[in-house]
């Protein structure tokens, strides 16, 4: 078993106590709600049920910590809990987004999960290939098509060392435009890449003439995606490249960087509607709260406490 799926299955039942434990406490929480405005004796034992609860939480809590910490070594594992946390509410954004884009969850699901396979074996960055794709959805490009475009992009920008993001951009703007204009040319030759020649293999002509072409608007995307195309195919310069730049010492390490961040984004996906959950909650005793006189407030102080190690988690 991988260590990510390690990680999701010993995580999986530990959040599983952590979000039984939060409506337990939950429970006991309405129960001392409704016995504020009572003796103080009724009060004081709801305080201490809640105390009792919320020491549960805690030492599971320190259990998930402790299986975080064992995986990821040198790094705290509060720490990691964070970033894990962190990169969750980031992907979620960007779920969010695909699926709005594309119109379809279903859709938009299977082509994040085949982005994620691809940055575990490529020199690319996730969040580089994820922000690549959303702009090529939104320059017109379906969801079916992004994976194919994006590999061939992919061997063309390792080839030249060229940010995906960057040429990406470019070629969608291609697509928008219908045709190739001086910008977008001037951009892939800034880059590096032989889109001149490229382009007169291409159409069998001299290099010089392809700047003319251009500003005459003779040269349309499909001209342009079957050159960059030709150029990573077998026999291309650039065939089969982010293979090759994946197995270079830069390459390896970007690699590493990427199957660190599914390991913690694993962890934070885990950990997402336990604490969305949390948060609810905590807005909703936050609101009660606000709503009782100074003597009631004074009464909760314990209870307030008692929850601080939850809130600052």
């Amino acid at each position: 078993m991988s260590t990510v799926a390690h990680l999701a299955v010993a995580v999986s039942a530990r959040v599983d106590n952590l979000e039984k434990g939060l409506k337990k406490a939950n429970e006991k929480i309405r129960g001392f709600q409704s016995q504020v405005s009572k003796t103080a004796g009724g009060p004081k034992q709801a305080v201490a049920q809640l105390g009792s609860e919320f020491k549960k939480m805690g030492s599971t809590l320190g259990g998930i910590a402790a299986k975080v910490s064992g995986l990821l070594g040198g790094i705290t594992a509060l720490g990691a809990i964070g970033m894990g946390v962190n990169e969750a509410m980031k992907f979620e954004k960007m779920e969010l987004a695909f699926e709005r884009i594309i119109g379809s969850t279903t859709k938009a699901k299977a082509l994040i999960q085949d982005l994620r396979d691809y940055a575990a074996t490529t020199p690319f960055q996730l969040t580089g290939i994820m922000e690549a794709s959303q702009q090529m959805l939104a320059f017109g490009f379906t969801s079916s098509e992004i994976m194919p475009k994006l590999q061939m992009l992919g061997n063309v920008a390792a080839g030249v060392g060229a940010p995906l993001g960057n040429l990406a951009r470019a070629f969608g703007k291609i697509k928008a435009q219908g045709r190739v204009m001086g910008e977008e040319l001037n951009q892939m030759i800034d880059m590096g890449i032989p889109v001149i020649k490229a382009l007169a293999d291409h159409f069998g002509v001299a290099e010089s003439a392809i700047k003319k072409m251009s500003e005459n608007g003779q040269i349309s995307f499909t001209d342009m995606e079957t050159a960059l195309t030709k150029l990573q195919s077998e026999g291309g310069m650039f065939f089969d490249m982010t293979t090759a730049q994946s197995k270079t010492l830069a390459g390896m390490i970007s690699t590493l960087k990427d199957k660190f961040m599914e390991l913690l984004l694993t962890l934070g996906e885990k950990l997402r509607p336990v604490i969305k959950w949390m948060v609810a909650k905590f807005t909703e005793w936050v609101d009660w709260i606000s709503q009782l006189n100074k003597q009631q407030v004074k009464m909760i102080m314990n209870w307030v406490k008692a929850i601080g190690k939850i809130i600052a988690f």
